[in-house]
């Protein structure tokens, strides 16, 4: 519901005179009016977006497919924007990022030896390791995960890593076991604090 994403997206076709669907997942235990309402949310609705709710679970492929169907009787023509915008396209800013950081790094003289980002719909991660591979480095990548299990997280940034390996002209730049994930912090649920993060 208080998606960044969304809110950027929202503005952006409000910019340009689009129409946007926005489908938002209630992921939040018992959330308060105040979070229903305000912030990013809030913003949403005064850029114009029309803000469909839907319950934890849904299967948004779907959920979009049948917006899409709405679009198109209408006379409209949709442009699928995934979750976090992570596909191929989604993902390029974040090539862009690793290209960038080893260049800044060189220029400055810059040494580290490791990268450590979130990874939850998978394009930050999946974009970074394109970007660092595709340019011949292999400076380790540790995506922590948000919301599943390490073998599930792995596989869906390796999916999209090698789809945008491909996107870019860099087909096999990227291999399985460049992918890590670490998901032992994930807790009960979406937003939820754990015992160990209020220490």
């Amino acid at each position: 519901v208080q998606s960044n994403h969304v809110r950027q997206t929202a503005a952006a076709a409000c910019k340009l005179g689009m129409k946007c669907e926005v489908l938002l997942e209630h992921r939040v235990a018992d959330p308060t009016e105040l979070y229903r309402n305000s912030g990013n949310v809030l913003l949403d609705r005064i850029f114009g977006a029309n803000l469909r709710e839907y319950a934890k679970g849904t299967d948004f492929d779907a959920a979009m497919d049948e917006i899409a169907d709405q679009v198109r009787a209408e006379g409209g023509t949709p442009y699928f924007v995934p979750g976090g915008a992570s596909n191929s396209v989604g993902a390029l800013g974040y090539v862009g990022c690793g290209e960038e950081l080893l260049q800044q790094c060189r220029e400055q003289d810059v040494e580290f030896d490791h990268i450590v980002t979130a990874t939850g719909s998978a394009g930050t991660h999946a974009g970074l390791i394109v970007g660092l591979r595709g340019s011949g480095s292999d400076l380790p990548l540790l995506g922590i995960g948000v919301n599943v299990p390490r073998a599930e997280q792995e596989e869906k940034v390796f999916e999209l890593a090698c789809d945008t390996a491909e996107f870019v002209g860099k087909r096999g730049c990227v291999s399985r076991e460049d992918i890590v994930a670490d998901c032992d912090y994930i807790g009960g649920g979406y937003g939820e604090p754990t015992e160990s993060m209020n220490e």
